[in-house]
Order: C-alpha cells, then sequence, then structure tokens
C-alpha cells in the first residue's frame, strides 16, 4: 500500500514540475527567447539580473541546470548619456543543439557554444565554444572532445579509487589526465 502511495505520488510531482516547466517556457518565449524543443531549463532566467530573454537562442534538447548565469545583456544603458543607447551593439548567448550546461556556470554576452558541447559546473565562459567539445574552469578552458568524455565515462567503476582522502584528487589526475591529453 505505501509503494502505491509513493508512485502515485511521484507520478503527480513529475506532472506538476512538467506543467510548471511548460509555462515558464512559454513565458521566456513570450518575452523574446528563442527555445527549441525538448529543452529543459531547470531555473528561471527572468529572475537573474543581466538577462535580456530577448537576446537568448537556445537549440533542440539542451540542459541548463540550476543557478546557471547567462546575461546576455551587460546593463550598460544606465552608462550612456539619454538617447545613445541605441548604439551599443547586444550581441546575445547562442547555445547550439543538444547542449549541456552545469550548474553555477556564467556564460557572459556573446557568447556562442557549438552543438554536442558540454559546459562543466562553475565554469565561466567568456569566448566561443567549440562544437563537440567539454569546457570547464575560470575562465573556461577545452578540457577535451565529448568522444573522449564518453569513453572515460563509461567505467562506472574506477579501479583504485578507494584511497585515502588526500590522494584521490591526486590518483583522479594521474588516471584521467593521460587519457584526455592522449586525445589531443
Amino acid at each position: 500500500m505505501f509503494n502505491l502511495i509513493r508512485q502515485v505520488y511521484g507520478l503527480l510531482l513529475v506532472r506538476t514540475l512538467k506543467v510548471m516547466h511548460n509555462v515558464r517556457l512559454r513565458f521566456l518565449r513570450m518575452k523574446g527567447a528563442e527555445i527549441g524543443h525538448d529543452t529543459w531549463i531547470l531555473y528561471n532566467l527572468l529572475k537573474q539580473p543581466g538577462a535580456d530573454p530577448a537576446n537568448i537562442k537556445i537549440g533542440n534538447k539542451c540542459v541548463i541546470c540550476d543557478k546557471t548565469l547567462l546575461l546576455s545583456d551587460d546593463c550598460y544603458k544606465s552608462l550612456f548619456p539619454h538617447g545613445s543607447e541605441s548604439q551599443a551593439v547586444k550581441k546575445g548567448i547562442t547555445i547550439n543543439d543538444n547542449c549541456f550546461i552545469g550548474i553555477g556556470a556564467i556564460i557572459l554576452n556573446g557568447v556562442t557554444i557549438g552543438p554536442n558541447s558540454i559546459v562543466g559546473a562553475g565554469a565561466v565562459v567568456t569566448t566561443d565554444v567549440k562544437p563537440n567539445s567539454c569546457v570547464a574552469g575560470n575562465t573556461s578552458r577545452y578540457v577535451c572532445s565529448l568522444d573522449a568524455y564518453a569513453q572515460v565515462s563509461k567505467r562506472s567503476v574506477i579501479d583504485g579509487y578507494k584511497c585515502v582522502k588526500e590522494n584521490k584528487s591526486e590518483f583522479l589526475k594521474n588516471y584521467f589526465w593521460p587519457r584526455v591529453r592522449e586525445e589531443q
């Protein structure tokens, strides 16, 4: 009986979240954002400063995680004398098809993220991201290609990972970086 209640509650929760997500996407589209189909945005673009939905283009089958900032407007209008705002150029942000943007990433104005790309959690993207690549860090750097990432992530268990806490970062660095550098 308890499992049945949990399943029904889970289905209601999932349906409610889908309805809320669809309402949010419709509202963003009304504000001028171009959003493709099967795209999931796990936060509200309108609550962040420096986000102008009219300057954001998101492709099909993208996932944008929570706490991600898309700074498509530099909030520069107050700096210019009255009437000269039109001289400034708004570049906007373009996220192409099949991209994943990690938690807490910051994407600045004028950036284009190529198709089939991954932006790591907490990355600050200041330049364009090439297609089929993974970037991470502050300021974001190329880490590996999408194919290399897929091969490394196929292993669900890494032999030797159960080591002392102080040695884990060194172990992971020695495990992953040679494989990534071989690909470059």
